[in-house]
């Protein structure tokens, strides 16, 4: 018994000492009056899913998580922005990547405590099973 309570100390207190630093990002950069940078987005949601993918988050410590939740939102308003004002439309090849990538950055909005984040995330779930299912029905 000892030794599985010895394991399981270990074995957490391991995972917070490979947190990573969470990089400050532009994300100016990422929106721009003539483009849209999805790179850099994609740079900015890889880095925020390393950390706040899963429930608890993983941070080194409050400054990076705060750090994180400021770029969370700031995506989430870029991605609900870019569907909202129909920048992109169903009619676009990669809807349905924007729609879900949309859905994951607010759950991971969420996970870091962001206000109305997980009614984004079923809202943009909720499309995205509808334009599939559409999608199935015309084919």
């Amino acid at each position: 018994m000892k030794k599985m309570i010895l394991a399981t100390v270990l074995a957490s207190t391991l995972s917070f000492a490979h947190a990573a630093p969470y990089p400050k990002h532009d994300l100016s950069k990422i929106v721009t009056p003539t483009s849209v940078n999805f790179e850099m987005a994609e740079r900015v949601y890889q880095d925020l899913s390393r950390h706040a993918a899963m429930y608890p988050t993983q941070f080194d410590n409050a400054k990076d998580k705060n750090l994180a939740e400021q770029e969370a939102k700031e995506l989430a308003r870029i991605f609900n922005g870019l569907l909202a004002t129909q920048i992109i439309t169903p009619q676009h090849d990669g809807y349905r990547a924007v729609l879900h990538r949309a859905a994951r950055v607010n759950w991971m909005a969420h996970n870091l405590d962001v206000p109305q984040a997980a009614a984004a995330t079923d809202q943009h779930y909720q499309t995205l099973l509808a334009h599939c299912r559409a999608r199935k029905k015309r084919t």
